[in-house]
């Protein structure tokens, strides 16, 4: 079984942070809780709505875990994938309405994010 998380970068400092996700849409307020192992109690820090991501259960070639909004480059091809959740699946949505299945994931080296690196890719598109 895969374990959900997410993260998001925190209103006060654009720090990332990672934990489970609590949202108030009506009051426009997202939260994300950290825990951790050997403290009883967890922090929870407010998060900014738009950079929330969800983890999706895979990690890219160097072993780091691969979220939502993430910006991944397949070797073989060298094009840049933007990872989406679409239609129920994980998705790596590229140019053209091409796509790499998120199998293909655990192959790829995730290059950046969209929060913090705009200009690797456009709209998912090809930086070659």
């Amino acid at each position: 079984m895969r374990e959900i998380k997410f993260r998001g970068k925190k209103i006060t400092d654009n720090w990332w942070i990672y934990g489970s996700l609590e949202q108030y849409p009506k009051i426009q307020v997202t939260y994300i809780h950290q825990y951790y192992p050997d403290v009883p109690y967890h922090i929870k820090e407010e998060v900014i709505p738009d950079t929330v991501g969800q983890f999706t259960g895979l990690t890219d070639k160097n072993g780091k875990e691969v979220y939502e909004g993430d910006i991944l480059r397949y070797p073989i091809s060298g094009k840049t994938y933007q990872v989406v959740f679409k239609d129920g699946i994980f998705w790596g949505e590229g140019e053209n309405g091409s796509g790499c299945a998120a199998h293909f994931f655990p192959s790829c080296e995730i290059v950046g994010n969209i929060h913090d690196n705009h200009g690797l890719i456009e709209k998912g598109g090809n930086n070659e």
